[in-house]
């Protein structure tokens, strides 16, 4: 209990020496200090959104890059497939022509 008489004695004293301006600095500042608060609540919110925004694109170009990576995969193992073909292909003939050239 002494320590808030003490504390109003403060008080007391304040207001004698600086009167009605210290209550309103105190108001000024107190409201000061909420503005800042709530901008700063406000700044984090945009920013959790923001990176939130970013994850989701990210997880959407990640799998946009995997599917055109794998189709791209099974287009060149198709044109892969197609001249592995076309190599065995070309053996068969050359092995033709030769046994022709031969029986010619």
């Amino acid at each position: 209990m002494s320590e808030n008489n003490g504390i109003s004695k403060i008080d007391a004293v304040k207001e004698i020496l600086f009167g009605q301006n210290m209550k309103e600095y105190d108001e000024r500042f107190a409201s000061l200090e909420t503005t800042l608060r709530q901008e700063g609540t406000d700044k984090h919110e945009v920013l959790f959104r923001e990176i939130k925004a970013l994850k989701e694109q990210y997880k959407a170009d990640k799998t946009d890059l995997e599917q055109r990576m794998k189709q791209m995969e099974k287009l060149l193992t198709k044109k892969i497939e197609l001249l592995q073909e076309q190599k065995a292909n070309r053996k068969d003939l050359k092995k033709y022509l030769l046994s022709l050239a031969e029986n010619i």
